[in-house]
């Protein structure tokens, strides 16, 4: 299992308190009980790009702290995708979560448009792309950006938390050779 996780860290994020983190570290949890080995890559963005560092079965995994993850700024989608996938690659099986509480506010270097085609062609060469969204309509935010699949999640702690272990167990059944089916949350 080999997945990239690109979270929201913006101000908005606080209102759910730690959540967010006790969900990320839950869903890393969930991934090293299944035994099969994997590599999980965080990111957070806001007005930028940062790295949370990567987890994985062979070099252990290690507990996030709010020093990982400081919700602030505004929220630069657009951005955060595209240097997110100059930076990184990914081979086909692999998967990238996209997890935000609202739709892009303040990029400045990528455009919609730009972000589509490469997450079309991603999608394309066999990488799973997911998108999360809260206080949005995900649907139609994902198909602006070309993302396929695409999940509404209640702004809440509950509704993130609960989005999560959908997200690390539907990973673990394809993981398996099981197909999966990710309703949404209400």
């Amino acid at each position: 299992m080999n997945v990239t996780m690109l979270i929201d860290s913006s101000g908005s994020m606080n209102q759910l308190g730690s959540a967010p983190l006790d969900s990320i570290n839950e869903f890393i949890g969930t991934l090293s009980a299944t035994g099969r080995p994997f590599v999980v890559n965080l990111w957070h963005f806001s007005d930028k790009l940062m790295p949370m560092g990567t987890q994985s079965s062979v070099d252990g995994i290690k507990r996030l702290d709010r020093e990982d993850y400081k919700p602030q700024g505004r929220t630069a989608l657009y951005d955060a995708i595209g240097k997110l996938l100059k930076e990184n690659t990914f081979e086909p099986g692999n998967t990238l979560v996209i997890l935000t509480d609202g739709e892009d506010t303040c990029s400045r270097r990528e455009k919609a448009s730009t972000v589509k085609t490469r997450l079309e062609a991603l999608q394309t060469s066999g990488v799973r792309v997911v998108y999360l969204g809260a206080n949005q309509d995900p649907l139609a935010v994902a198909d602006s950006v070309g993302i396929r699949e695409s999940i509404g999640y209640d702004y809440s702690p509950a509704g993130i938390t609960q989005i999560m272990r959908q997200m690390s167990a539907s990973i673990c059944e394809i993981d398996s050779g099981s197909p999966s089916i990710i309703d949404s949350v209400p």
